[in-house]
């Protein structure tokens, strides 16, 4: 409300029904993600699937994995530079449509695609014994 963006953002708080959560993604412009401790989440992979691109905080550990303005955004943790930013992505929508495309390509996968991945790790860590 401070910064006059309560029509623009919306607190979801958890959501475990994953049908409504890619819903809600589809729905997004922008996933929200302002964490330094998160690893890398998930929840990048979930709304790039649904063409939903991540503002994430720069040198975090989610934030590393991102290409700014390619795949995701990038900003600093400050409330102020990360509010601006949600305003340059939003008044952006050139901008912001290539980016959820490409977010979809060069992040997104498949739950197939993660379990084969993660097969194809064990298979090699077992070679190695």
């Amino acid at each position: 409300r401070e910064y006059g963006m309560e029509d623009d953002i919306i607190m979801t708080g958890k959501i475990t029904d994953r049908n409504m959560l890619s819903s809600i993604y589809q729905r997004a412009d922008l996933l929200l993600f302002p964490s330094l401790f998160d690893t890398s989440s998930l929840v990048r992979i979930e709304a790039a699937v649904n063409e939903t691109p991540g503002l994430f905080i720069k040198g975090s550990m989610v934030g590393d994995t991102i290409i700014d303005n390619i795949d995701g955004f990038v900003t600093g943790l400050d409330v102020v530079t990360y509010k601006n930013k949600i305003k340059e992505i939003l008044e952006n929508k050139k901008l912001l449509d290539r980016v959820s495309t490409n977010a979809r390509v060069m992040l997104g996968k498949s739950w197939t695609e993660i379990a084969e991945e993660t097969y194809n790790l064990y298979l090699k860590e077992i070679d190695k014994k």
